[in-house]
C-alpha cells in the first residue's frame, strides 16, 4: 500500500517546526540506499531546519571503530552550534 509508505516516511513529517536534525549516512550501506538521506536534508532545507548531513565513506549500515571519532566530535560539534 503506497499511501502506507507515504505515511510512514519522514519526508511526509518535515515542516518548518522540525527539529534540528543531524544526519549520519554511511555511502556503503547496501540496506537504506544514501539517497534516503539526501532526500531527507533536501526537504530539511527547503523548510530552512538547521540540520548537519554527514556521509561516511566506506561505511555501510553500521559504523566501523574508525569512524567513531568523526561521528562522535561532529555530533557534539552539532548539539553545541544549537545551544
Amino acid at each position: 500500500n503506497e499511501q502506507v509508505f507515504r505515511d510512514a516516511s519522514p519526508l511526509t513529517l518535515v515542516d518548518d517546526k522540525s527539529a534540528p536534525t543531524l544526519i549520519v549516512h554511511g555511502e556503503e550501506d547496501d540496506i537504506v540506499p544514501p539517497s534516503q538521506s539526501e532526500a531527507l536534508a533536501a526537504a530539511l532545507a527547503a523548510h530552512r531546519v538547521r540540520h548537519r548531513f554527514l556521509r561516511m565513506p566506506l561505511e555501510g549500515h553500521g559504523f566501523t571503530m574508525r569512524s567513531w571519532p568523526t561521528i562522535e566530535k561532529a555530533t557534539l560539534d552539532f548539539l553545541q552550534e544549537q545551544l
